[in-house]
């Protein structure tokens, strides 16, 4: 694993010692899920179908695979200092949050520190709060960037997470995949997509 930003060992060891699910720990996750992203060009048959074409219609980001791997490996840095323990269940609130102001002191790269702030976003919006996120962040010069990245990261981080909901063909797994893939395609724009022949 390259860690450009010298990110300190002791957040690593944290990482390491923080289970994202029973069998996985949040530095595992986030390895996976770079696997699962470069799966997208590799091995696209490993996705679900419905994954699969939406993947197959959003252009790749113009971004370095180094800088994207950081993203991916570090994107869970901030969930061993949010983690809340209720009725034996573990939970991180407001993770992305508290990962983006962790990482921003290492790295300072714009894109990657938002991918960071901002990987919750197709998880957890609503169409409507796509929209206005939309609306406020498409000025950027790097946003095709930005919401492809995030695109195929959130189906990636899916996949990965996917025997935590029962597997691909689980009722959990294939109403959390609806609701991103319809937040995907509020969110990027036409010329994000590759055009149909």
């Amino acid at each position: 694993m390259n860690n450009l930003f010298l990110i300190p060992q002791f957040i690593i060891d944290d990482m390491q010692k923080t289970l994202q699910f029973s069998h996985m720990n949040i530095l595992q996750h986030g390895q996976d899920v770079h696997q699962w992203y470069l799966n997208i060009k590799k091995n696209i048959n490993l996705f679900s179908e419905k994954s699969q074409k939406i993947l197959t219609m959003i252009q790749h980001p113009n971004v370095d695979i180094d800088l994207i791997e950081q993203y991916h490996v570090f994107h869970d840095i901030g969930k061993p200092y949010c983690l809340k323990h209720i009725d034996g269940k573990s939970s991180f609130p407001e993770h992305a949050q508290c990962s983006h102001q962790i990482f921003s002191q290492y790295c300072d790269h714009p894109l990657i520190n938002d991918c960071i702030l901002f990987d919750m976003l197709l998880h957890q919006s609503t169409c409507e709060e796509i929209k206005i996120w939309k609306n406020q962040h498409q000025h950027l010069d790097y946003y095709h960037d930005l919401s492809s990245l995030l695109s195929m990261t959130t189906i990636a981080e899916l996949h990965s997470n996917s025997l935590m909901f029962g597997g691909f063909e689980s009722s959990s797994f294939k109403i959390k995949e609806k609701k991103i893939i319809r937040n995907i395609h509020q969110l990027i724009n036409k010329h994000c997509l590759k055009l149909k022949r």
